[in-house]
């Protein structure tokens, strides 16, 4: 592969961080992991990497991709290496779960009659929030760290936006562990967020919205879902990772 064929591959597979790197003849590094997925190509030399007592030596033309936080050991000893590598920051956050789902309607009231009266959730709350133009009752199935809140939702006036009860299933929440770190990461990446940044949401909990729309400068959208992302107490970080731990 030639080097404008690479780079362009790099910006198709969203590798921000591009360098040239160059190693002397006699280079050599023990086992030693990066905190990025790499992807490279080799303008010149060779380099030869280990990955689990497996080693490949790489040669002119020549591409490897190596993923974050694999142990590996490199070297370059007959004739050294130059290369271009492009680098992706591993995601700095996680998606835990489901924190919610918002389902809109005219009126709430037949909504509470399936939700609650005929499949039994228990309404946990209320809220109304004129700028929001939503009067809804927050309920809850499940229990405890891994509750996930049903909100069913009426617009305050129907003739006003947002019109909350025009798309039935209106949006789903999902507990981030790091909402601040997600925001920064993904916006970085071409992810448009919805305006008003991150702020309090109904159940007390940070939140932000991604857009269900791109657009030039951020292609990357919910595809016509509006997404939520809700920052995750330490109750429900410390849950989720004592359940991946089993």
């Amino acid at each position: 592969m030639n080097q404008q064929d690479f780079e362009a591959v790099l910006k198709a597979e969203n590798y921000p961080e591009v360098v040239n790197i160059s190693k002397d003849v006699g280079y050599q590094m023990g086992e030693h992991a990066h905190a990025f997925d790499a992807y490279a190509l080799i303008l010149q030399g060779d380099i030869t990497l280990s990955v689990g007592g497996v080693a490949t030596t790489y040669k002119v033309g020549e591409t490897f991709k190596l993923a974050a936080n694999t142990m590996h050991e490199e070297s370059a000893i007959p004739n050294g290496a130059s290369y271009l590598v492009g680098r992706r920051r591993a995601r700095p956050f996680k998606v835990l779960g489901i924190q919610q789902i918002a389902i809109g309607a005219p009126s709430k009231d037949k909504l509470r009659t399936l939700w609650v009266d005929m499949l039994g959730l228990e309404v946990t709350g209320n809220f109304k929030s004129e700028r929001e133009n939503v009067d809804e009752d927050i309920c809850a199935m499940g229990s405890g760290a891994f509750k996930v809140e049903v909100d069913l939702m009426q617009p305050i006036d129907p003739e006003k936006k947002p019109a909350v009860h025009t798309t039935p299933l209106n949006h789903v929440g999902l507990w981030i562990d790091d909402l601040p770190k997600a925001v920064e990461w993904l916006t970085s990446r071409g992810v448009r967020f919805a305006p008003g940044g991150i702020r309090k949401g109904a159940a007390g909990f940070d939140i932000t919205f991604l857009h269900p729309k791109g657009n030039d400068e951020f292609p990357i959208s919910g595809e016509g879902v509006l997404i939520e992302l809700v920052q995750a107490p330490p109750e429900v970080v410390n849950a989720f990772v004592r359940l991946a731990a089993q």
